[in-house]
């Protein structure tokens, strides 16, 4: 039988070290800074990493990319966990724990994605003994649930159907369902003549660390380990801290075996220099092993979680930092709020019962803070109110003269567009945005107002090359002053002869009211998928008028966008379009998108 896990070769040193765990935390750091030892279980194979349990899963993911694609879920409470949540989840918050091992699940959930609500509690056993219980999905295969009994059962074993044995090779066609009896399935153990010896795998030993004949810490250790491989793994044995042997310190730490200084078969004598002594970690309280318990936040499952009876609750506030903040506090078995100056005298074995290992944290609520008073705009002196649009008041923009200097400062934008381009809507949105008109200003400016009867006739709103002076009271915007010279819209009902006209007017507004242009807006409907002859007779008259030498001033301001890639970019990219003359010249980006419907005004 093949073996069931196949370590990868570069962790073969850590594979050496199977059992060491770090539960302890290192000097002077506190918890969330710790490496600690992580067995990832991908499918059949483990990956052994030294991680932080603050980690974030999708920083995992990255480190992981070379194993992983997108079918590979991280699994909590045999849930997966989708790619697009795994900044949400820490590596704390899907640790599962067996025999001190923290074990970090991964499944190929494309395989196997079965709805999850057919979950049953199945217990796994044989005619002697239960190995455990687990909440699976009845319709999952054996293959798929092999690496979660194996966490419970260490001998190599084989599913039983019947009284019938199923072939590890044959477990893909089977689901759990097929040999459920009474929410049971049975279970063979390997006799030895299949299975490796259990006297030629790794002995590991539980050892205690006592430090100036005090408990320190405790762990589950190979005897055979050298001093030096202890030390350089836990950090919380300083350089000052001394390992004994017959009460003497051990000078030759590389060829000392930790079964060479092993008092009563179970202990570690340390001594720390009393003249270089520093102030040492705090003792953690050691316990033959760690409880499960279940953590509740408002009620509500939170996780499961293995901790020792002694473990305080600020300590348990530490572990838990990245789930818990601090207006959040442990409950008492009569429903009292433990106050978190308080934390450090309870430990769970007050806490909870001998039945009952439920940790219960509730949010307190605070008052939220009050919300800034947001300074509400007026309209500046001269506009018009023109009435209501629902709860808004609407303002005609009083369009002012600019002085001489003004005029010498101000920046210039011409705007084009096609009749029901949505070029009114965008120019008195653009006047809004300018004047720093907010969300909650109970009014809006509009500088073109719309004629029932130009809608009616499908004729320009604009018959004229009209300026408007815009005065800018916005710290955002860091020019003082704009001049907008609104075109009429081509290609509406009165033809191509109107469209000529339209390029005399913005001919003699540029030889004699206006001196110079910065920005010229090209307004297109975003959805369109040709050009008219309207458009592309407008485009190539203002390049004529302007010269190509103006061709990086242009800029497609594209309506009606839903988010798509609008249609008509690849139209004004085509050599068919005079637009693409001058495309190389235009910075990046070359377009703007609006949502015509979004806009506020």
């Amino acid at each position: 039988m093949e073996q069931k896990n196949n370590i990868h070769d570069e962790n073969n040193k850590d594979e050496e070290n199977l059992s060491r765990s770090k539960e302890t935390p290192f000097e002077n750091k506190g918890i969330e800074d710790i490496n600690e030892k992580i067995y990832i279980k991908i499918g059949h194979d483990v990956k052994i990493k030294k991680l932080k349990i603050t980690e974030k899963l999708s920083d995992l993911r990255n480190k992981l990319k070379k194993e992983l694609n997108y079918r590979f879920k991280f699994l909590e409470n045999n849930i997966c966990i989708e790619e697009s949540e795994e900044s949400q989840w820490n590596i704390n918050d899907i640790l599962t724990f067996v025999e001190n091992q923290k074990i970090i699940n991964i499944k190929n959930c494309e395989i196997n994605n079965h709805c999850i609500e057919k979950l049953k509690t199945i217990k796994f056993c044989n005619d002697e003994q239960t190995f455990c219980k687990l909440n699976l999905n009845i319709n999952q295969t054996l293959d798929d649930i092999r690496d979660e009994i194996s966490q419970f059962i260490k001998e190599d074993f084989l599913f039983m159907k019947n009284r019938k044995e199923i072939n590890e090779d044959e477990e893909s066609k089977y689901s759990l369902k097929k040999i459920i009896k009474n929410n049971s399935v049975k279970i063979k153990i390997l006799c030895e003549d299949n299975v490796i010896s259990h006297e030629k795998k790794e002995k590991i030993s539980f050892i205690k660390f006592k430090l100036n004949g005090k408990e320190y810490f405790a762990d589950n250790l190979n005897p055979n380990l050298t001093l030096f491989e202890i030390r350089k793994d836990f950090k919380l044995i300083s350089d000052e801290i001394k390992f004994l042997k017959d009460g003497f310190e051990v000078s030759d730490e590389k060829n000392t075996k930790i079964e060479d200084i092993l008092v009563e078969s179970e202990f570690i004598h340390l001594r720390e220099n009393e003249e270089t002594k520093k102030i040492a970690p705090s003792p953690i309280g050691i316990s033959q092993e760690k409880k499960k318990y279940k953590i509740y936040l408002n009620n509500k499952f939170l996780k499961l979680s293995q901790y020792e009876e002694t473990t305080s609750l600020d300590n348990l506030r530490q572990l838990l930092s990245t789930t818990i903040s601090d207006n959040e506090l442990f409950i008492s078995s009569d429903n009292k709020e433990i106050p978190i100056d308080n934390e450090a005298q309870w430990t769970l074995c007050d806490l909870c019962s001998d039945i009952n290992k439920i940790i219960k944290i509730k949010t307190i609520k605070t008052p939220e803070p009050e919300k800034p008073k947001i300074e509400l705009s007026k309209p500046v002196e001269g506009s018009k109110l023109l009435g209501k649009e629902g709860d808004l008041d609407i303002y005609l923009y009083p369009n002012q003269k600019f002085n001489q200097i003004e005029n010498s400062i101000c920046k210039t934008i011409m705007v084009l567009g096609e009749t029901g381009s949505g070029k009114t809507t965008l120019l008195n949105s653009f006047l809004n945005f300018l004047l720093g008109i907010k969300y909650e200003d109970k009014f809006r400016y509009k500088i073109i107002v719309e004629n029932k009867i130009h809608k009616s006739t499908g004729e320009s709103v604009t018959n004229n090359v009209n300026i408007y002076n815009i005065r800018i009271n916005n710290s955002l915007i860091k020019f003082p002053c704009f001049k907008i010279v609104d075109t009429p819209g081509f290609g509406d009902t009165r033809g191509l002869d109107f469209d000529k006209k339209i390029i005399e007017m913005i001919e003699d507004t540029f030889k004699n009211r206006c001196d110079s242009i910065n920005a010229i807006c090209f307004v297109a409907k975003s959805n369109e998928t040709r050009l008219s002859d309207h458009q592309k007779y407008i485009l190539g008259e203002v390049m004529s008028i302007f010269g190509k030498d103006v061709g990086e001033n242009f800029i497609a301001m594209l309506t009606f966008c839903d988010g798509q890639v609008p249609n008509i970019v690849p139209i004004l990219e085509s050599k068919e379009s005079k637009f693409s003359e001058i495309r190389e010249q235009i910075n990046d980006p070359w377009y703007l998108i609006f949502n015509n419907s979004a806009i506020f005004c």
